[in-house]
């Protein structure tokens, strides 16, 4: 008889374990789909990023240095290094020009206050210190046409021939 009743409490026993299982899954499911969601709306996307961090250079000293802006700054921004309030946004220049004459694309840029940024009236463009090009506002990276058509151009005022 004590058998019997063994045998008949063991499938209760059973089905009560597979609940607390499934439940126990329910929840974990529950927790992680939680935690993707947190994490991904909580973490800065590429676009937050360039708008707030960007590379500011002291027109007193030279130096450039990364910088997150804050609410209401504005230039000139307070340099980092030297600490005097004569930092501006610098466009890049990614050209480079090599003792062979080649142009080539820089991994590191240099980096370009334009007279505009220090004074309203000055001028909105002016030539890389390093390779004599003309920088711009939003000065884009080249792409390799670019550099292709540059040596192009650069051969064909040379030599006469194109690439040449």
């Amino acid at each position: 008889m004590a058998a019997h009743a063994r045998s008949a409490s063991n499938p209760d026993q059973a089905d009560e374990r597979r609940k607390r299982i499934k439940l126990g899954g329910a929840i974990l499911g529950l927790l992680a789909a939680g935690g993707i969601t947190w994490f991904q709306l909580s973490r800065e996307t590429p676009a937050e990023a360039a708008s707030t961090r960007r590379m500011l250079q002291c027109a007193s000293s030279g130096n450039v240095f990364p910088h997150d802006f804050e609410v209401g700054e504005s230039q000139p921004f307070k340099c980092d290094i030297c600490g005097k309030d004569d930092a501006y946004i610098p466009e890049k220049c990614y050209w480079s020009k090599g003792a062979d004459g080649q142009w080539t694309i820089k991994d590191t840029p240099t980096y370009v206050i334009l007279p505009y940024r220090l004074d309203q009236a000055g001028a909105r463009s002016m030539d890389c210190p390093d390779c004599g090009r003309q920088i711009v506002g939003h000065n884009p990276k080249p792409a390799q046409e670019d550099v292709d058509r540059a040596n192009g151009a650069a051969g064909a005022n040379s030599s006469g021939t194109p690439g040449g």
